[in-house]
């Protein structure tokens, strides 16, 4: 079951994350979308490995970045219409609207938080 925004957005205000977290676990989920692609050429499947290892070496550890689940449909969309910003405002909308991506994976805060079960942690 999917959170609801209210549920996010309190979870999200008793543990802060950084505008870069947000926007590196957002881009996580989308690299792993990326790597699931069965037709994926390996050098692509490489540079999108090397582009989790950059996130890791950004600061986010390799737990956090192994729960984070692929992005869903509605989320690659959310994603692809604030990419067409220019890249310096595109990359604060990402973090910026790091709830509604939650919403829609919540593996995002369970990322955060692995142990909250309720709210997209593993069990």
């Amino acid at each position: 079951m999917k959170p609801s925004m209210t549920v996010v957005r309190n979870f999200l205000a008793a543990n802060p994350l950084s505008h870069g977290a947000r926007y590196s676990l957002v881009l996580a989920s989308v690299t792993k979308r990326e790597l699931s692609k069965r037709e994926l050429a390996p050098v692509d499947r490489l540079t999108h490995l090397q582009d989790l290892d950059s996130i890791v070496r950004s600061g986010m550890t390799q737990q956090m970045v192994s729960v984070v689940e692929p992005i869903c449909e509605d989320g690659l969309a959310l994603y692809i219409e604030a990419c067409q910003a220019e890249p310096k405002k595109a990359i604060d909308i990402l973090a910026m609207e790091f709830a509604s991506f939650a919403v829609l994976n919540p593996s995002l805060l369970g990322s955060v938080h692995p142990v909250r079960s309720d709210i997209g942690g593993r069990s």
